[in-house]
């Protein structure tokens, strides 16, 4: 099938009789030696040119055998270039169909994340510790949670740390500081903090569980986001058991 991809113009009768007749230089002789080893219906008519004793008919069989190369190599030319042409669409389609989903795939539990996450409401918790007679007043609390509620994110993280670094076991406002730093792209910090509440905070264990898995999830280690949302869909909290059954069930 060498022949049908190869552009090289088939030989002309002139072209096989001078060869026949011993008439070409080196460098046409050569020409059409390499041309018949490559195409069949050029070799078939200088073999039907030699083959003939009688001039005139050699002449007509290689002029029948030149028309049909002329005329077919073009059309078998262009069916295989039809032909290449949709294999190679296809191959396309198979490749952007395997991204596609490897895409959706690796993307899965990033989107499981957004259907889930919700910020917990920060007016209840400034409002709530102003009733308790905690630290509410303290500058760096006060500004953390006000990005915290505008929702920028990356400009309340260093207020936390700040007002965390002088009150470690203000555990409430550590649950802030986890999903704070959870949604400005750090989630191995978020574990941590998390974490720590999830330990140290009873109160607060339900809660912090839930967006533990939440960070587990951001990391794309759904295990261990599974291992505490089965846990959490088996306690007695309503709200974040239900959550977790959902989610679990999102997972599978």
């Amino acid at each position: 099938m060498k022949e049908i991809l190869e552009n090289t113009t088939c030989l002309s009768l002139e072209e096989i009789q001078n060869y026949a007749k011993g008439r070409l230089d080196e460098a046409a002789r050569f020409r059409v030696e390499s041309h018949v080893l490559d195409c069949v219906l050029c070799r078939a008519a200088l073999e039907s040119y030699l083959a003939n004793p009688d001039e005139t008919v050699g002449a007509d069989l290689a002029l029948l055998q030149q028309q049909i190369a002329n005329r077919t190599t073009p059309q078998v030319t262009l069916m295989q270039k039809s032909r290449f042409n949709y294999v190679a669409a296809a191959i396309v389609l198979l490749l952007l169909a395997i991204a596609a989903i490897v895409y959706w795939q690796h993307t899965r539990y990033d989107r499981l994340y957004v259907a889930f996450f919700t910020a917990p409401d920060a007016d209840a918790s400034i409002l709530l510790r102003g009733e308790l007679g905690s630290p509410a007043a303290d500058p760096e609390y006060l500004a953390a949670m006000k990005w915290y509620k505008t929702g920028d994110y990356a400009a309340a993280t260093p207020h936390f740390d700040n007002y965390l670094a002088r009150h470690p076991d203000d555990f409430q406002t550590r649950l802030y500081a986890g999903i704070t730093v959870l949604n400005s792209g750090y989630p191995e910090k978020a574990v941590e903090e998390l974490t720590t509440v999830s330990i140290n905070d009873p109160t607060l264990f339900d809660e912090a569980s839930w967006y533990l898995a939440l960070a587990f999830l951001k990391q794309k280690n759904p295990d261990e986001a599974v291992a505490i949302l089965k846990n959490l869909s088996e306690r007695a909290e309503p709200v974040f058991a239900a959550k977790a059954k959902q989610l679990l069930e999102r997972m599978e």
